[in-house]
C-alpha cells in the first residue's frame, strides 16, 4: 500500500457510522479462483481488491465528501490507474477502475480495506464463518482450517482458524517452543477489538497469534511464517481485516 487514509471505510456494526448504507450484495462466496491483475502505471500494484467486509465507497473525487458513486462488495477486482498525492497527513487515493463494471472513481489507499495480491474466499461451512486469504494459497476447509503458501514462496506462510463454543475451549497457542517477543494492539476482528502475540519459535520461524470471542463463537487465528520471512505482521493483519463473523 502506498499509503494510508481514513473516511471510505464501512464499519461493521459495532460502529456508530449509521450514515453510510450497508452493503447490499453479500460478499463473494464461489470456490477459491484466481483473479488475474491488469496493467497498472509503474510503480503502482496492477490491481487491488476490497477486504472490507461490508465493502467499500467508490467516490467520484478523491476525498471523503465526494459522490458515492457505488459500494464495493468485499473480494471486488479494482484496476488502479494513478496515485492522488496526500492533501493531509496520512490522506492518499487511488484513481481506480472497477473491473466488473467499468466504472472510474477514487478510492482510500489503506492496508486495512484494499490488498494488492489476488484474493479467493473461504467460507467455512459448519460454523458459517468467512475470510479472505491469496488466491496462490491452497485450502484445506475443516476445523482448523488451514490456508497455505505454496512451497516455492520462501515465506512458507499459513494461517489456521479455529473455532470452539468459548476462547477457553481454544488449543493453546503456540503449540512448539518459542519465545514471545512482543504483543500489538489494538486489532479489530469483525468489530471486536483483540490484540495479537508474536512469538519466535525455537526452529527459528515466526508464529502470529490472535483470538477473539463473538457472539457465535470463539476464534483462534494462527499464522506462521518462516524466519527469513522476519517477524513482520502485515499480511496477517490485512488478513484478519478480512474476516465475517455470522451473528457478530
Amino acid at each position: 500500500m502506498v499509503g494510508a487514509v481514513i473516511g471510505c471505510l464501512l464499519i461493521v456494526g459495532c460502529s456508530g457510522n449509521g450514515g453510510l448504507d450497508r452493503l447490499a450484495s453479500s460478499a463473494r462466496r464461489a470456490s477459491p479462483s484466481p483473479l488475474q491483475p491488469s496493467p497498472s502505471p509503474s510503480g503502482l500494484p496492477a490491481a487491488v481488491w476490497v477486504l472490507s467486509p461490508l465493502g467499500l465507497n467508490l467516490r467520484a473525487s478523491p476525498n471523503p465528501q465526494g459522490q458515492v458513486l457505488t459500494t464495493l462488495s468485499q473480494g471486488a477486482e479494482l484496476n488502479v490507474l494513478d496515485l492522488v498525492a496526500a492533501t493531509d497527513a496520512g490522506a492518499g487515493w487511488l484513481h481506480v477502475r472497477f473491473a466488473d463494471s467499468g466504472t472510474e472513481g477514487y478510492v482510500s489507499d489503506d492496508p486495512a480495506l484494499l490488498i494488492d495480491e489476488a484474493v479467493s474466499q473461504h467460507v467455512e461451512s459448519t460454523s458459517g464463518y468467512s475470510n479472505l486469504f491469496p488466491s496462490s494459497w491452497s485450502l484445506v476447509s475443516g476445523n482448523p482450517a488451514v490456508m497455505s503458501a505454496p512451497p516455492s514462496d520462501q515465506s512458507q506462510a499459513s494461517l489456521s482458524i479455529q473455532t470452539a463454543t468459548t476462547t477457553a475451549q481454544l488449543p493453546k497457542a503456540p503449540a512448539a517452543a518459542a519465545t514471545e517477543l512482543r504483543q500489538e494492539s489494538p486489532i479489530l476482528i469483525y468489530g471486536k477489538t483483540t490484540y495479537l502475540t508474536v512469538y519466535k519459535l525455537h526452529s527459528g520461524a515466526y508464529e502470529f497469534v490472535a483470538s477473539a470471542q463473538f457472539a457465535t463463537l470463539a476464534a483462534l487465528f494462527d499464522f506462521h511464517q518462516s524466519a527469513s520471512a522476519g517477524s513482520g505482521t502485515g499480511l496477517f493483519k490485512t488478513l484478519l481485516s478480512s474476516v465475517i463473523i455470522p451473528g457478530g
